[in-house]
């Protein structure tokens, strides 16, 4: 009686330690949402503004032309790491159109030729684990593309059996690990903190699989 009183206790503690993690990236996403928001509403649109009235000041007073077109070139490029940083924070596209457009939008970047295959419905599965899968997805592409030196990449996101599936996959030099100091393990720290697993499928030679599973229900 003893034992299964404190296998119960345990088990519940372990359940209050799971829940308490949750928690604390929940709040942690819709802290970043929040700054995310401040920024693009806020600080974007002041700079947009600045713009401008620099530009209509170089047109209205001509003298001036020189030192407001500067100033102009001076707030895009402000302007223009703003979004960066916003981009990092938390994309918009992920805020306002889901996961399958802002990883859509991620891959439309990349130098390399990328298979992308992520029908995903908006709302299929809470905000903070579209969070979690594009960020995944996200360190899984910049790690293949600085240390694996893919030519190509797959990138394949599922919805099924109350799990949502992430896979990034390349054709590089394999040989990545969890534990090879390259980042991918804050990606298994990411995905275990919501109840999920992340695995890396690496030979050497044959290119690299990584695979994250997280619990979002039906």
């Amino acid at each position: 009686m003893d034992r299964e009183r404190l296998t119960a206790e345990l088990r519940a503690s372990q359940e209050e330690l799971r829940l308490s993690r949750l928690r604390i990236v929940e709040a942690s996403y819709l802290e970043r949402r929040r700054v995310a928001r401040d920024l693009h509403d806020g600080m974007q649109v002041r700079l947009f503004v600045l713009a401008v009235a620099a530009q209509d000041l170089a047109e209205a007073y001509p003298p001036a032309g020189p030192g407001a077109t500067a100033l102009r070139v001076g707030i895009d490029s402000a302007a223009t790491e703003l979004r960066t940083i916003v981009q990092s924070i938390m994309p918009a596209l992920l805020i306002e159109r889901g996961l399958s457009a802002a990883i859509e939008d991620l891959v439309d970047q990349l130098p390399v030729a990328v298979s992308l295959d992520a029908e995903l419905a908006v709302g299929a599965v809470p905000p903070v684990l579209e969070s979690a899968a594009y960020f995944i997805v996200a360190e899984g592409l910049s790690h293949a593309l600085k240390h694996a030196g893919a030519g190509y990449l797959a990138v394949r996101i599922r919805h099924r059996n109350e799990l949502l599936v992430v896979e990034v996959t390349d054709d590089g030099v394999g040989g990545a690990s969890l534990s090879a100091g390259s980042g991918l393990r804050g990606l298994a720290d990411r995905a275990e903190v919501l109840g999920g697993t992340l695995r890396v499928i690496s030979p050497v030679g044959h290119g690299s699989r990584l695979v994250a599973e997280l619990p979002c229900g039906s």
